[in-house]
Parts: C-alpha cells; sequence; structure tokens
C-alpha cells in the first residue's frame, strides 16, 4: 500500500505494532470512533497493510466490499467453513458488532455462540478485528483482555491512535494523515451478522459449503457440478468430504467438552443430595449425574 503518513518514522512505527499484533497466533482488537471516523475505512485498509507484510494471508468480513480476495461472511455457517478451511494466517473484520453483538444481549444464541468461538481463534490462526462506535456497549467476550490485545481509535478521518496494555506499558501512540483504503465498499450499507445463512445466500457462500446445501436438497453430484462450476463429480465429492470433516471436527470438539464438564461435576458433586444433582445435570444439558 503506498505511503502518505507524514513521516516515514511514523509509518515504521505502525508497522512495527501490526507485527507485534497480527504476527500472534491469535487476537481480538477493537476499532472504535464517532460516526464517519473513517472506522470502516481504516479497518479495510488493514488488508493492504497485512496482506504485503505476509502476516495475514486470508482475509473475510461482513462488510460487503468489490475486493474478490475478501470472503464475505455473515453468518457463522460460513465463518466456521473459512477459519478451518485453511491452515493460513486470517482477519475478519466484524463491522457494527454494537448492533450484532451488544453487551445488553449477552444471553443471545448469537454472543453465546461467539463465546463458545472465541477460545478455538488460535486453531484456526484467526485474527478478528471488532469494529464499533462504543466499545463498551458491544459484548463483553470482545472487551476480555485475555483476547482482546488493542485498541485502535479514529479521531477523525485522517488521525488514528493505538493503545496496547501489552506494546509499550498502554502507551497512546498517535498516527497522522492516514490514507484512505483502495477497497471499494458502500460506506451507508449496513453491516450484520446471523447463526445462519439462506438459500438465496448460497452464490456467497464457499463452494464447500454451496455443496452441502444443493447435497441436502437431493441434488446429484453432476448437477451440483454445472450449478457451482467444479471440474467433475469427483471434485464434488471432494468438497463434500471437506465440509463434512469440519462439521465432524466441531461435533467432537463439543462432545469432548461436555464429557469433561460432566466429568468434572460428577467428582465435585459426589456428596451432593439427589435433588441438587439433577438441578446441576438440567442447568448444564446433561442427563442424571450419578
Amino acid at each position: 500500500m503506498q505511503n502518505s503518513l507524514s513521516e516515514k518514522q511514523t509509518f515504521q512505527t505502525l508497522k512495527w505494532i501490526l507485527k507485534a499484533l497480527y504476527g500472534l497466533p491469535a487476537s481480538i482488537t477493537t476499532v472504535t470512533g464517532w460516526w464517519k471516523t473513517g472506522k470502516t475505512n481504516f479497518a479495510l485498509s488493514l488488508k493492504e497493510y497485512l496482506e504485503p507484510m505476509g502476516l495475514i494471508q486470508d482475509f473475510a468480513s461482513n462488510i460487503e466490499t468489490k475486493d474478490s480476495t475478501i470472503s464475505f461472511i455473515d453468518n457463522f455457517q460460513q465463518f466456521d467453513l473459512w477459519e478451518f478451511e485453511t491452515k493460513h494466517r486470517k482477519l475478519f473484520l466484524y463491522d457494527e458488532v454494537m448492533e450484532s453483538s451488544a453487551s445488553r444481549d449477552a444471553m443471545t444464541t448469537l454472543n453465546k455462540n461467539w463465546v463458545r468461538r472465541i477460545g478455538q481463534f488460535s486453531k484456526g490462526r484467526l485474527h478478528l478485528v471488532a469494529i464499533t462506535q462504543a466499545e463498551m456497549l458491544m459484548d463483553s467476550i470482545f472487551r476480555n483482555p485475555i483476547f482482546n490485545r488493542g485498541l485502535w481509535i479514529k479521531e477523525n478521518i485522517t488521525t488514528l491512535t493505538f493503545q496496547s496494555p501489552y506494546i509499550s506499558h498502554n502507551h497512546r501512540f498517535l498516527f497522522q494523515d492516514i490514507p484512505k483504503t483502495h477497497i471499494d465498499y458502500d460506506p451507508y450499507l449496513s453491516a450484520s451478522f446471523h447463526l445462519v445463512g439462506s438459500n438465496e445466500g448460497f452464490p456467497y457462500l464457499p463452494k464447500p459449503m454451496q455443496v452441502l446445501a444443493l447435497y441436502s436438497e437431493g441434488k446429484s453430484f453432476r448437477e451440483i457440478q454445472k450449478i457451482v462450476g467444479e471440474g467433475s463429480p469427483q471434485q464434488v465429492k471432494q468438497d463434500l468430504v471437506l465440509i463434512c470433516r469440519v462439521i465432524v471436527k466441531q461435533w467432537r470438539d463439543k462432545a469432548g467438552q461436555d464429557l469433561k464438564i460432566k466429568g468434572m461435576l460428577k467428582e465435585v458433586s459426589k456428596e451432593f443430595p439427589e435433588e441438587l444433582k439433577h438441578q446441576i445435570a438440567k442447568e448444564h444439558g446433561f442427563g442424571v449425574i450419578e
């Protein structure tokens, strides 16, 4: 990306911060600021910095852009497939977090799904950038210092500050004359995020997910080949195997986690009265704890 920052040294400082943040196995960072200060614009420009630096290889967002190398993902079905489709380092730009994952809605199914996934980001080599007008109004999981490694604040269209307790002891870095992104997008188009996608969204799904959706509707491998544009029915089968592996892995991880919790509950509740055992089992969605 062309550098139009005021001084070369300032640009080198920005690159040093980017390397410290996005060279980690996984992280959450926040981009915040007042209305129309260029939050989304700066978040998109991260791709233009990070890609040439070799820090991130795969990019996705719930922001619709005209950049074909940024996958458009607005639901967990697509997100899960994309996260584990490759072993590349990934960056997901999550816009309008305050609307989709607000702190006042902490117990919603959507937020519970984020809680379950964020702890696994390191396995998918995933960095998430949460974009919001008010940091304290997004769900606390995105602000938790265990996962959140830094705060970008757009003071205005051209001015940016950064702070992190993990970098220079929370020193406040100031960057001026920040250039706009070259990525084409509509700044007035709302971004959202959902539990599942719709049938109408098949063309926007990663190809293996399209294959699974069409196969579930009873279409043959040859029919699916023509619809998604694969080279052969055998490739369609490979796509189907890939998405099935992702689903089975998630099921095994969840089942293993449940068994571990149930084992712990069984151990600590040996002396509990039967009524309390039933209550604990019910709260955790298990059968009777023997």
